[in-house]
């Protein structure tokens, strides 16, 4: 007999996030396996090889989620999730799954009520991206992305059976043997002459930090050779950051936009150097990407980044000023064959080595 799964991302059609990709991926790398049938569900439009359900749920930044936010003094993402859940119920009454993944956080809280209350009997399964740290009352167990969360959860009591580590599971793009930069640069419109540095998710400062990346930029001497991309999901803040790019730098020497997840690697692919300003994370999956395409991360020196990329990082304080430049140096003096970062990616992040880890711990909460 198969074990029903259910997989549940609310903003998975209409919102790119290391969230709505990894749930898709998942969902796909589940497929293979005959043992399990899994329903992917969640709150827009998208294509995958498995059953999908579109949820009916008032998107976070609608007007009606506004109005509502307003009324309730919430905030639409709350909306959203509230909504989401509640019709997600009917659904999880015909599809009854042993096993439900999740990785927001308040979609699970909400589910848990509603399981507590009228059921189905669904085994909560929280992938804590975010992440979040103990109590975890109201789920059955937890996937950690890193030991660090791992370790630090059982010092706050959480016993370690509650709990499995593994890491985020990345679908590479194989790129056509013998395609090289200039070639795809080409086909993206991007300029052939200049060194790519590019910059990787939500247009925002209070995360992403994306002005920092801008002001580290404009202090490379000479960046009239550089080219900067960033790149990611647009929202509240990004008109501020696109401002201020506007004011700092040239208009020929910057490119400021939103892709598809699946076109990610290609930008990914033509550049040169890779910077992540986050001062905090769960385990960005934009990490991996990045070293599966060969680039080696600037980051900010802490215990995620460190445990996520190993040697292949290069790690700096980047609440100070001029460190790009100085992240740069250190990368072309180390001067590390990008099919070497590779290789060591997907063999450490690809779905092919981490499915059957993945179908473990499935399979061993839905029998318990």
């Amino acid at each position: 007999m198969k074990t029903s799964v259910a997989i549940a991302c609310t903003g998975l059609g209409h919102i790119n996030r290391g969230y709505e990709s990894f749930s898709l991926q998942l969902a796909n790398a589940l497929f293979e396996y005959d043992e399990i049938d899994v329903t992917l569900f969640g709150g827009g439009k998208t294509s995958c090889q498995v059953g999908y359900k579109k949820v009916w749920c008032i998107k976070r930044h609608s007007s009606a989620a506004r109005l509502l936010a307003l009324i309730f003094r919430k905030n639409g993402y709350l909306i959203e999730q509230f909504s989401f859940s509640l019709v997600l119920w009917f659904w999880l009454l015909r599809k009854r799954p042993a096993v439900l993944i999740y990785s927001d956080f308040l979609l699970g809280v909400y589910l848990w009520h509603i399981r507590k209350i009228v059921g189905p009997k669904y085994k909560l399964l929280f992938s804590n991206g975010a992440p979040n740290w103990p109590p975890f009352s109201r789920m059955d167990h937890v996937h950690q992305l890193l030991p660090h969360y791992f370790s630090g959860a059982v010092q706050s009591g959480v016993p370690p059976s509650f709990m499995t580590v593994i890491p985020y599971g990345i679908k590479y793009v194989n790129f056509p043997y013998g395609l090289n930069k200039m070639t795809l640069r080409q086909t993206l419109n991007l300029p052939l002459n200049k060194k790519i540095i590019i910059s990787v998710g939500a247009i925002n400062n209070s995360h992403k930090r994306m002005s920092y990346v801008v002001d580290e930029f404009a202090s490379i001497r000479g960046f009239d050779n550089y080219f900067l991309i960033l790149l990611g999901e647009m929202g509240v803040e990004s008109k501020e950051v696109t401002s201020y790019a506007e004011i700092k730098l040239n208009a020929d020497d910057f490119l400021i936009t939103s892709v598809a997840a699946d076109k990610v690697s290609s930008y990914l692919y033509a550049a040169d150097f890779f910077i992540l300003a986050s001062l905090h994370e769960g385990l960005p999956r934009v990490l991996p990407e990045a070293l599966g395409c060969g680039l080696m991360p600037i980051v900010h020196d802490y215990i995620v980044t460190r445990e996520t990329l190993g040697e292949y990082g290069i790690y700096k304080d980047l609440t100070r000023n001029n460190q790009l430049i100085e992240a740069i140096a250190e990368i072309e003096s180390r001067n590390i064959e990008s099919s070497v970062i590779s290789s060591h990616a997907r063999n450490t992040f690809d779905w092919a080595v981490l499915k059957d880890k993945y179908y473990n711990m499935i399979q061993k909460l839905a029998d318990a």
